[in-house]
């Protein structure tokens, strides 16, 4: 039997749904569970391939993308670090000067040791459970 005959079924992983991250200010900071991450999985600004992490946070699904040279660099470098069930840290640390001449965004990238306990949101009255 080769691949080409069999007829598996595949659920298709991922995570859909979410918001964004927006690191517009020194400190800010996003920080949850991780729930996926795909080395290709988004864009630069030129449209490039651009690493992808998404967290599971209080405040629900946040995707932050690697178009930012540092972040897509410290995403790269540690890969394999960014395992789904893990925690994750990342906050816009400072400003560099470019070897263009321009501002760039320096990130500090955290990982938990070990698992985290997955996110529980509490819903308000009106939200429904599903």
């Amino acid at each position: 039997m080769t691949i080409d005959d069999t007829n598996w079924d595949y659920d298709e992983l991922g995570v859909s749904g979410g918001t964004y991250a927006k690191f517009e200010k020194i400190g800010d900071t996003f920080a949850g569970r991780i729930a996926a991450f795909d080395p290709e999985g988004g864009t630069t600004f030129d449209g490039d391939p651009a690493p992808v992490l998404v967290l599971e946070t209080a405040d629900g699904i946040v995707r932050i993308t690697g178009s930012q040279a540092n972040l897509r660099r410290k995403f790269t470098e540690f890969a394999t670090r960014l395992v789904p069930g893990y925690g994750a840290q990342v906050t816009y640390s400072g400003d560099y000067e470019t070897t263009h001449g321009t501002k760039g965004k320096e990130f500090t990238l955290g990982v938990t040791k070990t698992p985290v306990a997955p996110i529980v949101q509490n819903l308000t009255d009106d939200e429904a459970p599903f």
